[in-house]
């Protein structure tokens, strides 16, 4: 990395606290609006999410996917293939039914700290309707 983005990066670290933290307060109104619709995100007592993306399951992915697109509401599937199935580590002798099927019903729904409650009530609208 050169000198101009490694100052970017720089001070774009400072913002990362309250950025971490809008994140979860989105998250907290997606898990509210949604939990009783699709699989949320679940946290350890241990651990603090970060929220980098929110990604749900739910068992009709692709009709829901294409249900949010032609509301405006970008997705995404990051992990379309499992690592056990990946060419550079696949393990034919492998079995792990829980994450195949994980990966046919995982979903990301839009994630950013300049997200507005009022977006956020929208995409979890939406949700919901593209649910019914």
């Amino acid at each position: 990395m050169s000198e101009i983005p490694a100052a970017i990066g720089r001070q774009q670290l400072k913002h990362l606290p309250q950025w971490v933290e809008r994140r979860r307060q989105i998250a907290s109104i997606y898990n509210d609006l949604l939990e009783d619709y699709v699989s949320v995100p679940q946290e350890a007592d241990w651990a603090k999410h970060a929220y980098y993306v929110y990604t749900l399951q739910t068992q009709n992915r692709d009709d829901l996917r294409e249900y949010l697109h032609t509301k405006g509401i970008s997705t995404g599937i990051y992990y379309p293939v499992p690592v056990h199935r990946q060419p550079c580590m696949e393990a034919p002798d492998l079995t792990l039914p829980v994450t195949d099927a994980c990966v046919k019903r995982i979903l990301s729904i839009p994630m950013h700290p300049k997200l507005t409650d009022e977006q956020v009530h929208y995409i979890a609208d939406n949700v919901k309707g593209g649910l019914k």
